[in-house]
């Protein structure tokens, strides 16, 4: 009896031990609303499914009168397409601070970028760079991407503002629409770098500003010298402000960051 009571004990203590390597991440820290000339600002965070089964979060900033609760603005800052790789959860990236200071309404999510807009309007003044995912995105049709842009060169970069110049790249209609979800060509464009090596370089972005004028950096994730042995045709692409402009810089900064 004993030895059984002490088997027992022990199935639950490895069970109590076992459970936090399969716990989910730690509850995020969501900003709560804020009030300011009887106008309640607030992060939304919307979850969406395709046939089913999750695949995205869109996360939008509302504006609602105090009193009525009628809503006066609402405008999608990021979207986050999942991989399907990976569980949901830990992609998830929320708004963890919203305050109102001189320069208007600024949003700052879980890695740090940051979203500026009008109060009264809504209208965003810059988003951060946002990178998409084209391998979950494209599947198999990832690869043909970068020999498409790159043709005959070691190394590209385009920017394509309109669906005219998004079917010059993207020849596939089933890669036109999916990647037509992520991209809103009124207020952005996508951005695309492309070349022939590592996959394992990466590349990174940051806003820097020149007085009202802000440029995006992308950094330049050719390699330099002979080829490695993981010879293959690779692509970034960002979605950045449509009136943004950008350049490819030289010296890769330790980390995605946004200085508005």
């Amino acid at each position: 009896m004993f030895k059984r009571l002490t088997h027992t004990m022990m199935i639950i203590c490895v069970f109590h031990m076992t459970v936090p390597a399969f716990a989910k991440r730690v509850a995020p820290k969501i900003a709560p609303p804020i009030v300011a000339e009887g106008v309640e600002y607030r992060p939304i965070h919307d979850r969406y499914q395709e046939k089913g089964k999750p695949r995205g979060i869109r996360t939008h900033i509302e504006a609602r009168d105090v009193k009525t609760r009628k809503s006066l603005w609402r405008v999608e800052v990021y979207h986050i397409r999942y991989r399907l790789d990976l569980e949901t959860d830990v992609q998830d990236v929320f708004i963890n601070q919203l305050k109102l200071d001189a320069n208007g309404l600024l949003a700052v999510n879980e890695r740090g970028q940051r979203f500026r807009l009008e109060p009264k309007t809504g209208a965003v003044k810059i988003h951060a760079p946002r990178q998409l995912d084209l391998r979950s995105i494209l599947g198999k049709r990832y690869r043909s991407t970068g020999m498409q842009l790159l043709k005959r060169a070691d190394h590209a970069s385009t920017s394509i503002k309109d669906a005219k110049s998004l079917s010059a790249v993207f020849t596939n209609a089933k890669d036109r629409a999916a990647i037509a979800k992520h991209v809103d060509f009124k207020r952005e464009q996508l951005v695309l770098m492309a070349w022939r090596g590592s996959s394992s370089r990466r590349t990174a972005a940051r806003v820097e500003k020149n007085g009202n004028e802000r440029t995006v950096i992308f950094y330049d994730p050719q390699p330099r010298g002979p080829r490695s042995a993981d010879d293959n045709w690779n692509t970034f692409a960002f979605v950045i402000d449509a009136n943004a402009k950008w350049s490819i810089g030289t010296t890769k900064p330790g980390k995605t960051q946004e200085k508005p």
